[in-house]
């Protein structure tokens, strides 16, 4: 048996959506949820990626109701939204990769005292070190070696030349590595007399 929101057209179920029915959202989910996973599961190689910002995406319809305006059809608007959340989830899987690359101990340290060293407290380490440079130092760093930006864009973000970009880059990894390689050494004497 059909409910009486089954037979309603999309734009008159969003009136009934913003009115606060939950049978409207009931509809609407019944209706897309299907197609719309299975675009996520094609453009995501993890299923349970796809499954969570799809369910995030009905989570959002649902809490921004009164909000949402939609010119076109609701499928075409809720795929645009889905595609936003997938390119959201790549650039933060970019972001999230180029951090862990960044605290790679390689990348950092030439005098192989890093075996002596647990990955994990490496990181942790490397992490205390950037949070005591000053804020801006700090926000060049992330902004060249995390998010990936240009010395120019950089430059270009923050107002400010190539040239001290530049500078505040060098100084930034000249003072990690410093106190990386103490620390390392540090590690070591503590790994041989303790």
């Amino acid at each position: 048996m059909k409910n009486s929101y089954s037979t309603l057209d999309d734009q008159d179920l969003l009136l009934q959506l913003k009115a606060g029915k939950k049978e409207a959202f009931d509809e609407i989910y019944n209706r897309y949820a299907q197609f719309l996973f299975q675009y996520a599961h094609k453009c995501l190689p993890n299923w349970d990626d796809a499954d969570d910002l799809v369910q995030d995406l009905f989570f959002k319809l649902w809490t921004k109701k009164e909000t949402v305006h939609v010119l076109g059809s609701l499928k075409a608007y809720l795929t645009l939204c889905l595609k936003n959340l997938i390119i959201d989830k790549h650039r933060h899987q970019k972001i999230e990769a180029n951090y862990l690359k960044f605290l790679d101990p390689h990348d950092l340290q030439d005098n192989g005292t890093e075996n002596y060293m647990n990955q994990k407290d490496y990181k942790t380490v490397l992490h205390q070190h950037i949070t005591e440079l000053p804020p801006r130092m700090q926000e060049i760093l992330v902004l060249r070696k995390v998010e990936d930006l240009s010395i120019s864009e950089i430059a270009a973000f923050l107002n400010i030349t190539k040239q001290t970009v530049k500078n505040q880059i060098l100084t930034a990894m000249n003072r990690l590595k410093s106190s990386l390689n103490y620390h390392s050494l540090f590690s070591l004497l503590i790994f041989f007399f303790f």
